[in-house]
């Protein structure tokens, strides 16, 4: 089968004027074919950035070649671009739903249509409608409620509704469990497997590799920017090679509650690189500056001795006497 969208040697970024490109994802090779699921799991922050980017078409790829169906992207000339851009979609999480709060969550369906596909007919924009909330597990009558008032499964519901509404050929799944409860959670891997089975692409990013290899059929790692490691999940899972994965494995957790214990106990991580400090030092005060000692400070301290500590005794008693007597004068007076 034929990959709907391939990454050979891929540098993707953003370009910045006057400077020196910012380069987020470096060497990023994989392969997707329709209906099938891959994950990237790790720090998928940087790759969320670019691949949505990507598939907007605000952000062509620096370097390698991004084919989708053959086509180059990042040859595309504009005019072109817009007419694949109905074929990809992207679903993001309930916390970065594009939902207005000021408007029903069906005003976010139809923008996407209108934006997307600007001539599609109007007598078909009612059951194309209907079809993506059916697709997401979305009743009609919730999709005409404020945003406010939805709750975090049904925002991410009507976010996987408006990427549908298209029929996509791709989809770029952007950490669709955050905010989401374990049974929550249950039902957005069963609209994923679902969305794969209507012969879907879908590329998922997640920071929990237990559910992205729960779902999909390959997984890559990413780490700094790169894919450290990418294979079969089930092998991925059972014999990680790079540290980084190790240690991903051992600190997991079970997608529907509990947690998962992993046999091996993580290899150590690559040390960083040296990062060397200078030592703290004192301020150095000019020979100007500094004061004369004088000769009573230099003087050593005088040892006290038992005759030394009698007479100092006697004296504050001395004192009192003295000043009882001086009292009495002034009485009799």
């Amino acid at each position: 089968m034929s990959a709907l969208l391939e990454l050979r040697g891929a540098r993707l970024g953003r370009r910045r004027l006057l400077r020196a490109p910012c380069v987020l994802l470096s060497q990023i090779d994989l392969a997707l074919s329709a209906g099938e699921i891959v994950a990237l799991t790790g720090e998928i922050g940087p790759a969320a950035t670019c691949l949505a980017g990507l598939m907007t078409g605000q952000a062509p790829p620096l370097a390698g070649t991004v084919l989708f169906e053959g086509t180059d992207l990042g040859r595309l000339p504009g005019h072109q671009w817009r007419r694949l851009r109905w074929r990809m979609a992207i679903w993001r999480s309930a916390a970065e739903a594009p939902l207005s709060p000021l408007s029903p969550a069906m005003a976010a369906l139809e923008e996407q249509l209108d934006t997307l596909l600007p001539r599609l007919d109007p007598r078909h924009r009612a059951p194309r409608l209907l079809e993506a909330l059916e697709r997401a597990g979305v009743a009609p009558e919730r999709a005409l409620d404020q945003p406010a008032s939805l709750s975090p499964n049904d925002r991410a519901a009507l976010s996987l509704a408006r990427a549908l509404v298209t029929r996509p050929e791709l989809l770029l799944a952007i950490d669709p469990f955050a905010q989401l409860d374990p049974s929550e959670r249950a039902s957005t891997l069963n609209r994923l497997l679902r969305m794969a089975g209507e012969g879907v692409a879908i590329l998922l990013l997640t920071p929990d590799i237990g559910l992205a290899g729960h779902v999909a059929q390959r997984l890559g790692v990413l780490r700094a920017g790169r894919l450290v490691e990418y294979g079969m999940a089930e092998d991925l899972m059972l014999t990680p090679r790079h540290p980084y994965t190790q240690l991903l494995l051992n600190t997991r957790a079970d997608p529907l509650g509990g947690n998962w214990s992993h046999p091996r106990p993580p290899a150590p991580l690559p040390p960083a690189e040296p990062v060397f400090l200078r030592p703290l030092r004192a301020p150095r005060v000019p020979a100007d500056l500094v004061a004369e000692e004088s000769p009573e400070a230099g003087a050593p301290a005088e040892e006290i001795t038992e005759e030394n500590a009698a007479e100092n005794a006697e004296e504050p008693a001395g004192q009192a006497s003295a000043a009882s007597s001086s009292t009495e004068t002034e009485r009799t007076t």
